[in-house]
C-alpha cells in the first residue's frame, strides 16, 4: 500500500542489479534498475543521458521473455531517474508483479 502523501498507487519491488535495455529516439542503450512497480520504475548506471519529457521505450528482461513497455522521465534525481510508464499491457504488468515479487521473497 502506498505511504499517506505518496502519489505512488501500486507495489513497488526493489530490483537492484537488474540489468535493462532501453532505446531514445536515435539510441539503444543500457542502464541497471533500481525499483519497478507497474506504473513506473527507477534507474540507474544509464548509459545515455535522458531529460524530464523525453519518451523511451524500456526492454525489461523477465523469465525467458523481454517485455517493452512505453515511458516517460518524469524525475532526475542524483544518478537515477524516474520513470512513468504510459504503454503497458495489463499482461505485462502481471509478469512484472509475478517475476519481481518473486525474485524479491528469494532474496530476503
Amino acid at each position: 500500500m502506498a505511504k499517506r502523501g505518496s502519489k505512488r498507487q501500486a507495489l513497488r519491488f526493489r530490483a537492484e542489479g537488474h540489468k535493462l535495455r532501453y532505446k531514445t529516439e536515435y539510441e539503444d542503450c543500457t542502464a541497471v534498475l533500481v525499483n519497478i512497480s507497474v506504473n513506473g520504475c527507477a534507474v540507474s548506471d544509464y548509459s545515455v543521458n535522458m531529460e524530464i519529457g523525453e519518451k523511451i521505450l524500456l526492454i525489461v528482461p523477465v523469465e525467458e521473455q523481454e517485455i517493452e513497455i512505453g515511458a516517460e522521465v518524469v524525475r532526475k534525481e542524483n544518478s537515477s531517474l524516474a520513470v512513468k510508464f504510459i504503454d503497458i499491457s495489463e499482461k505485462n504488468q502481471q509478469s512484472i508483479i509475478k517475476y519481481f515479487a518473486k525474485k524479491q521473497r528469494t532474496n530476503t
